[in-house]
């Protein structure tokens, strides 16, 4: 469902186009209607929409000055501007703020309908191409625990042709936020600070133009190889975090997945990463943990029916046949083999 603001100073227009979105137009909902542009301002804050009806003239704030807080802040969102006839040339001048769609007062609600569906139409091909974002970034993430810096630039240049299809807020904002995740990414699990090195990715935001913005990120991509040394240990630092977690969730029905995701990288780059690592796939190392930490609690006269929670396994009847197959014994018969064990389930 499509959040809409409607923003109106005059209570009939207001209530009269939240009423007919709401009863009328499939796929929209109605998220708040507010009578001045501080009121959308304060409520942008902290909440979010994705298409704003605002009249161009109110009382305190205007239409014009709360578009321009959208571009400069939220420019994902969508302006559509209601004017009267004799505002017309004066509210074309907000396309400097990404107003892209205006409806003349009266509100013609075919016209209305018609507008709000070519915003959902444009709010859809943005998100596809934001689909691919996370993906984006955990394999540049990738690259750079590899220290691939030729994979690494081919792939900015796909995020760079992802970015060329939005509008250059949006573009801005879309590198903003990868670079930002790059950088969190590589504090947090390669131990380097890269802004403590130097570089920052702050600037793409100031920059009006398509051109300097890529040649900004090249730059800026170049720079975080400068500083990844030959000898940096990064892909024991990341397996150390992947052993971490594996032995406090192994008693939880993690995945691989769960634990690429946990270290931000790709499933299939962390699989042979963690193959080539440890010399095991990393399901063998999650079943050889939790056996024996299973085989630790039984000598320990835990019931197995705790046992098989305790490793992850909330089916004991499951439980048994796997570990049959791995230490060639039920539970029971490893317990009287090696101890004592309670037979209670």
């Amino acid at each position: 469902m499509i959040r809409v603001m409607v923003v109106d100073d005059e209570l009939r227009i207001c209530s009269g186009i939240s009423n007919y979105i709401e009863r009328n137009i499939d796929g929209f909902t109605v998220e708040c209607s507010l009578r001045d542009g501080d009121e959308a301002i304060e409520y942008l804050k902290s909440k979010d929409v994705e298409i704003i009806i605002s009249d161009i003239r109110m009382m305190r704030v205007s239409g014009l000055e709360l578009a321009k807080y959208v571009y400069e802040n939220k420019p994902y969102i969508k302006m559509i501007m209601l004017s009267g006839f004799q505002e017309f040339d004066y509210a074309r001048t907000a396309i400097e703020y990404g107003v892209k769609a205006y409806l003349l007062k009266p509100t013609d609600f075919g016209e209305l309908r018609k507008t709000l569906n070519e915003a959902a139409g444009q709010l859809e091909r943005e998100d596809r191409y934001l689909d691919g974002f996370i993906d984006h970034t955990k394999n540049m993430f990738s690259m750079l625990v590899q220290k691939k810096s030729s994979d690494a630039l081919v792939l900015l240049g796909e995020v760079l042709d992802t970015s060329r299809a939005l509008e250059l807020p949006r573009m801005s904002k879309y590198l903003y936020d990868f670079f930002d995740i790059i950088f969190d990414k590589v504090y947090v699990n390669m131990k380097i600070d890269l802004k403590a090195c130097g570089l920052d990715y702050e600037g793409i935001l100031e920059l009006e133009d398509r051109d300097a913005a890529e040649r900004y990120c090249v730059d800026l991509l170049s720079g975080i190889f400068r500083l990844l040394k030959p000898e940096d240990d990064s892909e024991n630092l990341i397996l150390k975090k992947t052993k971490d977690y594996i032995d406090r969730n192994f008693s939880k029905d993690i995945s691989l997945q769960d634990v690429a995701d946990f270290v931000y990288l790709n499933p299939a780059y962390f699989s042979r990463f963690f193959r080539k690592t440890t010399g095991q796939t990393f399901s063998d190392y999650l079943l050889n943990r939790r056996m024996k930490h299973a085989a630790k609690l039984l000598l320990e006269n835990v019931r197995v029916s705790e046992v098989s929670r305790a490793c992850g396994y909330n089916n004991s009847g499951y439980f048994s046949r796997i570990f049959k197959e791995y230490y060639k014994c039920t539970p029971k018969e490893y317990g009287r083999i090696n101890g004592s064990i309670n037979d209670e389930f």
